[in-house]
């Protein structure tokens, strides 16, 4: 599956979106390299305390942030920091060509927390749950709805060109929660993510008869809301296909997850 961020994970990381950044106005003449600037100091600084320009989680401003030209709601999705005042955006801001902003900054890990180790009988399995062979629009993983965000470094060599309509860099999968409780950000929907949670010590090829592959459970979050719910996997043939998000069918081992009755956790 293009784009899927990881097979197993056992490991989290702690992430939070920091403050809109504002600071002076900006002038363009091409309509997509944008120049920054104040009257006085300070000035715009888009590499703040990073080793490089355009570092992940380090520079103020980096790509994948959006800007957003003020009196306008069309956000423009940051292609490349160019320098410590100038960005290169990846669609065009014309007919403007000056004027005050905001930049939306996407989460960043937060260095100074440790990462989350899980226990050793736990892994999030993100592996692919459809048949070999299934055409590559049908192909779907245990986890669903996962909420992308693509990270592009300015240091890191560019890679292969992605699939049509996929932003270009590595997928990282991430669950931010605003204050309302509602989860947040790139990738998130109208439904729910559902991560499957299991014993990584069991066999991964389901064998007839038997139970399930690593006792699993799966975790939901609600986008609208933020509530979380536990549930066990619905009756299932094992080693069937895994029916697509959205879907309802019978034989379905998320059918627990779509019950709207509460999981009792």
């Amino acid at each position: 599956m293009k784009g899927r961020p990881f097979t197993f994970s056992s490991q989290l990381e702690l992430v939070q979106q920091p403050q809109d950044y504002n600071l002076g106005t900006w002038t363009t003449t091409d309509g997509t390299t944008l120049t920054f600037s104040t009257p006085s100091a300070p000035s715009p600084d888009f590499l703040g305390g990073a080793d490089y320009i355009g570092e992940i989680d380090q520079s103020t401003v980096q790509a994948g942030d959006y800007f957003v030209a003020a009196g306008t709601t069309t956000p423009h999705r940051i292609a490349a920091v160019v320098s410590q005042n100038s960005l290169l955006l990846a669609s065009s801001v014309s007919p403007l060509t000056s004027g005050a902003y905001t930049i939306i900054r996407a989460p960043r890990r937060l260095p100074s927390e440790d990462i989350i180790q899980l226990p050793s009988t736990v892994v999030i399995d993100n592996t692919v749950a459809t048949a070999p062979g299934t055409p590559a629009n049908q192909v779907f993983t245990y986890c669903q709805n996962l909420p992308l965000r693509y990270l592009v470094d300015s240091m890191t060599p560019p890679p292969p060109p992605p699939p049509p309509n996929t932003p270009p860099g590595k997928p990282v999968a991430e669950i931010v929660f605003a204050p309302s409780g509602a989860v947040v950000g790139q990738g998130t929907g109208n439904d729910k993510v559902s991560l499957w949670l299991r014993d990584p010590n069991w066999k991964l090829t389901p064998v007839a008869g038997a139970p399930l592959p690593g006792a699993p459970l799966i975790l939901s979050v609600q986008f609208r809301t933020g509530f979380i719910g536990v549930y066990p996997v619905a009756p299932w043939a094992v080693g069937t296909p895994i029916p697509p998000p959205g879907t309802n069918p019978p034989n379905d081992p998320y059918a627990y997850v779509k019950d709207p009755r509460s999981s009792g956790l």
